[in-house]
């Protein structure tokens, strides 16, 4: 108790800033209030699922102590709130972990905003109910370099447990702690310190993870279903469709990035990537060749870690939720720069951190108020179609209609994408990624016509109703309705 309250008089003011800069970037998010994707099934029914389908069970049984209940009901803002309050602790530690100091520069508390505010990471922070245990995941990567100091056994023991609840709360995350190992490796031997202790120190760390691993793998065949999730196949090929598979995974990410990322996160990346090299190279305790040898080798495996075990799965999901373990290498990268010795050119690579920290912080405010417009537009669309549908003879039927609905090409889309080029997909491309979640699914809406507004409608996506030679008994400017006494066909235009 009296290692806690030292901890928290030296902390708490660190803490409290971090709190506030990562409110700040969810506020627009938490003022749209929008059912994100699974919020829309969760809400309707109250159900959990995290185990038995993912084998997150930590997030199971936590959601159920969080809700009071084994039914779940939407308890927003407060789980997102709860979210970033997680969030903002493992800024906390990642950057004492990687400092190794009481005392915090203000460059610091800019620089971590990457690991939280990243734009892959705000679909983690728009779901109002799984939110939580998202980001739980990150801190369960991240808290076991705090015990490195202390006890190689007890590091190992705690890196096992919490890498295995890494695991069991939200996978994508199990890149994190690699990186920062390996990060942790360089930066100590970069000081010159006893390399038989960071062989040890790694050896460790990497049983810990592995061990974790087998263990979650052998849980997961004996208790969780994952063959009942249907976007992803989360068997591994073997023999030499082994690397096929990851060669071709690891492109999909990167041209991701790539294409994600504004032209200018792309050059401030560029500049973080170079300082990093240099910084550590002038700095180093080594002999110059050999240290930028080793930085950039080790550079090279920290890009290819940040998606964990994704790429080497059959069929990942490549959702931006998937993808934050880039941002938290980010984060990594700026808090060494920010913290090198005050010189000129090291002021430059500052510079160019923040700037990047202040390019997401806005980030996350425009996509929170662009969510918003576009809910607005889908909820107008929505209630056209309810209106219609309501009007059709065929609805008085006694008996449950089938029903689909697609969309035409980007039909989903709020009017306001063609108006303002700063939000036109072709500019803002992982904005689109991450509206395209929650919107570009015609799922959602259908549960919502099914469940929210008591429409007797059963919706099978097995059935294709577009192969269906379906009589037209609405068409106007914004959908069409086809249908006969067993199915309706919405055609969003």
């Amino acid at each position: 108790m009296n290692y806690i309250q030292s901890c928290w008089k030296i902390y708490w003011k660190s803490y409290l800033i971090l709190l506030i800069i990562h409110v700040v970037g969810i506020l627009a998010i938490l003022q749209a209030d929008v059912y994100y994707a699974d919020d829309v099934d969760r809400t309707a029914r109250g159900f959990r699922g995290f185990g038995n389908t993912f084998g997150r069970w930590v997030s199971e049984y936590l959601s159920a102590l969080l809700h009071t209940g084994r039914n779940l009901t939407n308890i927003s803002p407060l789980t997102q709130l709860l979210a970033v309050a997680i969030c903002a602790a493992s800024a906390l530690i990642l950057i004492r972990v990687i400092t190794e100091t009481e005392k915090f520069s203000k460059w610091t508390y800019l620089a971590v905003i990457p690991l939280g505010l990243s734009p892959y990471f705000l679909e983690c922070l728009s779901y109002q109910y799984d939110a939580p245990y998202m980001v739980l995941s990150v801190f369960f990567c991240i808290f076991p370099l705090l015990f490195a100091e202390k006890s190689l056994w007890i590091y190992g023991i705690v890196s096992f447990f919490c890498q295995l609840f890494m695991c069991e709360s939200y996978q994508a995350s199990s890149g994190i702690y690699p990186m920062l190992v390996l990060l942790m490796c360089f930066l100590a031997w970069n000081r010159g310190e006893n390399t038989k202790s960071i062989g040890k120190f790694l050896l460790v760390s990497v049983a810990a993870y592995v061990a974790a691993l087998i263990l979650f793998e052998i849980l997961c065949n004996l208790f969780a279903n994952p063959d009942s999730i249907s976007y992803v196949d989360a068997s591994i090929p073997t023999g030499t469709a082994f690397f096929e598979n990851a060669f071709e995974n690891y492109k999909k990410f990167f041209s991701h990035i790539w294409n994600d990322f504004q032209k200018v996160w792309k050059l401030l990346i560029a500049i973080i990537l170079f300082f990093f090299l240099f910084i550590t190279t002038r700095e180093s305790k080594r002999q110059k060749w050999l240290s930028l040898l080793c930085g950039g080798f080790t550079l090279i495996v920290l890009l290819m870690l940040p998606f964990g075990v994704l790429p080497f799965l059959a069929s990942p999901t490549d959702s931006p939720r998937a993808m934050y373990g880039f941002g938290a290498l980010l984060a990594m990268l700026t808090i060494v720069i920010v913290n090198a010795k005050p010189k000129f050119l090291n002021l430059c690579g500052k510079l160019s951190c923040v700037a990047l920290s202040f390019c997401f912080l806005i980030f996350s405010n425009i996509y929170g108020n662009v969510l918003q417009i576009q809910q607005d537009y889908t909820d107008t669309r929505t209630q056209t179609i309810i209106d219609d549908l309501i009007d059709l003879e065929v609805m008085d039927s006694e008996k449950t209609l089938y029903f689909q609905l697609d969309y035409t090409d980007d039909s989903w889309e709020s009017p306001i994408f063609n108006k303002n080029p700063a939000y036109a997909y072709k500019y803002n491309n992982i904005l689109g990624r991450l509206l395209g979640k929650n919107y570009g699914n015609t799922r959602w809406i259908e549960q919502k016509l099914t469940y929210y507004y008591d429409l007797d409608l059963k919706f099978d996506r097995s059935i294709d109703l577009s192969t269906y030679d379906l009589p037209v008994l609405v068409d106007n400017q914004y959908h069409t309705i086809s249908g006969n006494d067993e199915y309706i066909y919405v055609v969003v235009k």
